[in-house]
């Protein structure tokens, strides 16, 4: 990931509070440690394997599916998935606009 720059491209972003630039560095932080590299998701498939991946719905959550993510999520699955996939494709932004 590339750090620095990201995260000049967030707190560039207007919708974006400093919690919510530290919440996403920390999310993509996440990701990279249970998925792998992000830039190297990017290289590969402009990151929609991982963001597939990080799909978890309603449906999902009353069958009590299990996740298709690595990242361990310590309370609800459907949200903080949700919350993953939100900063996945943020990264995904920043990097197509390079």
């Amino acid at each position: 990931m590339q750090h620095d720059a990201f995260h000049r491209y967030l707190r560039a972003l207007p919708e974006l509070g400093e919690r919510a630039v530290s919440d996403c560095l920390s999310r993509c932080k996440r990701l990279e440690k249970h998925e792998g590299d992000l830039d190297a998701h990017f290289d590969d498939d402009r990151m929609e394997g991982l963001i597939d991946r990080l799909a978890y719905s309603a449906e999902d959550e009353r069958q009590c599916r299990p996740l298709r993510h690595r990242v361990p999520i310590g309370g609800n699955q459907r949200k903080g998935s949700d919350s993953l996939k939100k900063a996945a494709r943020r990264y995904r932004d920043f990097r197509a606009g390079i």
